[in-house]
């Protein structure tokens, strides 16, 4: 090192991608999903439509608790270049962000149910498909990533995400359900047993008692559904509805 040079190397903060790969996947999917009937868009037009919501939806949720992280803020720049990169330069720095208001107000999202969702609802009650139940899982996964990038989760951001969730599992329950696909393989349901004294009969070796495979576990919203149906305990069951958020977001940052 040459004397009166400086060794010091500015350091670079971590920028969490949590929110970035969620919103890719919100949109990767569901375009997927809805490449017969895109909406009346093109392919890329609605999947800039819908990175435009996952990226309205994480907003909402950083501005509720108008706390503005640094992570958070860098999180949801590095999510929003991926849509749309020249909305920064590479360098910008969490107070730059914040200055900007980028998020700020973003809460106010939450007040009515989001545009592409009701249009997918529509979809599904003319089509009989199922799509705003897609739609569900994915933009919960941006809400819960989202609070996950900070490492302590707000539970002002918690009471807010399961507000969205309610609402949107509210207005899917408007449609009507839909036809449950049979899983019995072709040519197997309703075979004819073997006769007595036949070959076939002759050669079946005897039954063995084996134990019972575990039920696969229940979906979350059935359960929730089930403690809604309970009269009274309004306070437990907010309670029990933020502990179980609580639980995804904190399994979600350890699989990162």
């Amino acid at each position: 090192m040459r004397p009166g040079v400086s060794s010091y190397t500015p350091r670079v903060p971590f920028v969490d991608d949590a929110i970035a790969d969620a919103v890719d996947e919100f949109a990767r999917e569901l375009t997927i999903a809805l490449a017969a009937t895109p909406l009346g868009r093109t392919t890329d037009q609605l999947r800039l439509a819908l990175a435009k919501e996952g990226l309205q939806l994480a907003a909402a949720v950083l501005d509720c608790d108008d706390a503005h992280d640094d992570v958070e803020l860098l999180a949801y720049v590095a999510a929003a270049r991926r849509t749309y990169p020249s909305i920064a330069p590479d360098a910008v720095s969490a107070a730059e962000i914040r200055a900007s208001g980028l998020v700020r107000d973003a809460a106010a999202w939450f007040g009515r149910l989001p545009p592409l969702f009701l249009e997918i609802v529509e979809q599904d009650r003319a089509g009989g498909t199922a799509h705003a139940r897609r739609y569900y899982e994915l933009a919960v996964r941006v809400a819960y990533a989202t609070i996950s990038v900070d490492e302590h989760a707000s539970p002002t951001e918690l009471r807010a995400v399961e507000q969205f969730r309610s609402s949107l599992l509210d207005m899917i329950g408007t449609l009507p359900p839909t036809a449950p696909s049979s899983s019995a393989p072709a040519g197997t349901a309703n075979a004819p047993a073997a006769a007595p004294g036949t070959a076939a009969h002759a050669t079946t070796a005897p039954a063995t008692t084996a134990p019972a495979p575990e039920p696969p576990p229940r979906p979350l919203e059935e359960l929730f559904a089930e403690l809604d149906a309970l009269i009274g305990l309004a306070e437990v069951k907010r309670e029990i509805k933020l502990v179980a958020a609580l639980i995804q977001v904190q399994n979600m940052r350890r699989e990162r």
